[in-house]
Order: C-alpha cells, then structure tokens, then sequence
C-alpha cells in the first residue's frame, strides 16, 4: 500500500492516480489543501509525494516500473 500526497490542481497527480487505478494497484490519497498540517508535518514540499510503508518517498512523477519498485 502506498499514500499519494497530492492536489486536485495537480496534473501529475491526476495522471499518477490514472495510473495505479488502471493497473489495480491500492493507494490513499491524502490531499495537501485540506490537510496542510500533516503535509508540514512529513516534509511534504512537492507533490505528487508518494510514500510507501517503510516510509520511502518518490516525488514528482513516475513510471509504473517505479511505482511496482516502491510497494515491492
């Protein structure tokens, strides 16, 4: 499982999401404009930020390779 900091605003985003969606991978989203402070909190600076459980971060966007890479 992986948690996608993101923004409605956010095109990478939007398509990142597009992406996990069409290869059935699960994700959680947690929008950086309605919950700013633990964005602040995790050092959230660019988005799309994607975090897997061990709490490696990725950010900006990427391909699935690196998104399979990340939840393996």
């Amino acid at each position: 499982m992986i948690t996608i900091y993101s923004a409605d605003w956010c095109q990478p985003c939007k398509q990142l999401k597009k992406m996990l969606d069409n290869n059935e991978i699960e994700y959680t989203v947690i929008d950086i404009d309605k919950a700013p402070e633990t964005a602040r909190s995790l050092g959230i600076r660019g988005v799309p930020t994607i975090i897997n459980e061990l709490g490696e971060r990725r950010v900006g966007a990427i391909t699935l390779a690196q998104v399979k890479e990340l939840i393996s």
